[in-house]
């Protein structure tokens, strides 16, 4: 897991595209940014976060350690609180 999000190459290099190009790195295809990650993949670093912070981590928590941004968990869910139930970090009392 990097240091870093997305967001952070946006602001650098004016977008994630600008900062692999600075590296020297394949560009994403339009529309094709979130692609390669997984449900499960994404899903598990949901998991990973709520460790980090020892509760169900907030979307703010999620941003300020997660691995990808919201684009990603848009892919799958329209509200924060139904990644925390699929991905089981939700207590069932809140669900």
């Amino acid at each position: 897991m990097g240091d870093y999000t997305d967001r952070v190459y946006e602001r650098e290099f004016g977008s994630w595209n600008g900062a692999l190009k600075a590296a020297k790195l394949p560009v994403n295809k339009p529309g094709n940014a979130c692609a390669w990650v997984s449900k499960s993949a994404f899903l598990d670093d949901v998991r990973h976060v709520a460790d980090k912070v020892d509760k169900a981590p907030s979307l703010t928590d999620y941003y300020k350690h997660g691995m990808y941004s919201e684009r990603i968990f848009r892919k799958w869910w329209d509200e924060w609180a139904d990644v925390l139930i699929e991905s089981g970090t939700l207590p069932a009392a809140q669900e």
